[in-house]
């Protein structure tokens, strides 16, 4: 339950106290609805979720974390699946940045 939040805090002299783990930033912005939780997430998640009347607080992290390499797989039958291929393309035109050859 340690990764680069903790790092950057150690290097601060600073600690965090990990209460739980969650499997998905969903259920960690339920968590963060209870008053004595902080979670951390992407600022787009916490900006839509906020703009979509979430009773949230948006703090900015007091340091730089190491960007997060995101990934979507599917097995090669799925290749000329026109859903997928939909999905893919339209994953693509979210994130214009992503090499095509890593989606």
């Amino acid at each position: 339950m340690r990764g680069p939040i903790d790092t950057a805090l150690h290097a601060l002299g600073r600690h965090r106290q990990v209460t739980a783990t969650v499997p998905s930033m969903t259920a960690a912005a339920v968590l963060a609805l209870e008053d004595v939780v902080l979670v951390s997430m992407p600022g787009l998640l916490a900006t839509h979720l906020i703009a979509r009347g979430l009773p949230l607080r948006q703090h900015p992290l007091p340091f730089d974390v190491p960007p997060i390499d995101i990934a979507i797989h599917w097995h090669q039958r799925l290749d000329a699946d026109r859903p997928t291929r939909w999905l893919r393309t339209l994953i693509r035109s979210a994130v214009p940045d992503v090499p095509p050859h890593r989606i």
